[in-house]
């Protein structure tokens, strides 16, 4: 199974978002209570672990990329075919002649789209809406300085902790620094979003 973590890190110990994947990949491979194989009395969370994954865009997807992931979002739901068969413009292969047609035409259109709604941040960076999810270290996207409206959306929730994990023990966010989330998160931390398998 694959759970979304989410990761922060001192915005001074990085110095863009290649720097800041890199540095928290290292800092969690290199902590065998995050993953491995597991030990005598216990083990890791994760037996493995990338950068974005399954989640590379999901910040965008909070802040430049709303709107076109809405509009790729009503793209899919207007190709569905009556026999209930869904097609979506990523993750999928496969399948009959004309679902395998109607699946690269939405993907041309959604690329299309996503294409024209990057940013010039983000421009020739290699993003695009069908991504690889096994890139180890993700994608520029896949991390960012928060800012207020990201950690209103995505941090606010784990105010007060510096790791929080779910009911059932699995990390869904974690400081690298071990600092409380706070406020002050806002412009001084990269946040980081990594896709963890158990």
């Amino acid at each position: 199974m694959h759970y979304r973590v989410l990761v922060t890190i001192d915005k001074e110990k990085c110095r863009n978002s290649e720097h800041a994947r890199k540095h928290a990949y290292k800092q969690l491979l290199n902590d065998p209570s995050f993953v491995g194989e597991g030990g005598r009395f216990g083990s890791p969370c994760s037996d493995w672990f990338v950068i974005g994954g399954r989640w590379s865009g999901f910040l965008s997807e909070h802040t430049w990329a709303k709107e076109v992931v809405a509009q790729i979002e009503q793209m899919e739901v207007e190709i569905n075919r009556p026999d209930g068969v869904q097609v979506y413009a990523r993750g999928q292969s496969g399948g009959p002649p004309d679902m395998v047609a109607a699946r690269e035409e939405l993907q041309r259109k959604a690329e299309a789209a996503y294409s024209e709604a990057i940013p010039d941040e983000y421009r020739d960076k290699g993003l695009k809406y069908d991504r690889d999810t096994y890139q180890e270290y993700g994608y520029e996207d896949d991390a960012l300085i928060v800012t207020q409206p990201i950690y209103d959306a995505l941090l606010a929730q784990y105010e007060g902790h510096d790791l929080f994990r779910d009911k059932d023990g699995d990390p869904r966010f974690v400081d690298l620094d071990w600092d409380d989330v706070g406020e002050a998160f806002v412009g001084t931390k990269w946040l980081i979003v990594v896709d963890a398998h158990i």
